[in-house]
């Protein structure tokens, strides 16, 4: 089995920065409603189960 496991430490500094942004919309920050695109890659888990089997 394989699965892509999402990155944490990025996920949760972005959503921080994006949150203190919506907070200071005085200083620039984004307006109510707006909406920003944010990619953030995964990284690939290959587990034990997907190896061939041991002859």
């Amino acid at each position: 089995m394989t699965a892509v496991a999402p990155p944490k430490t990025e996920l949760g500094r972005t959503g921080i920065e994006l949150l203190l942004r919506r907070l200071d919309m005085a200083g620039g920050g984004l307006r109510p409603g707006a909406t920003r695109h944010v990619e953030l890659l995964p990284g690939l888990v290959i587990r034990e189960s997907t190896a061939a089997p041991v002859v």
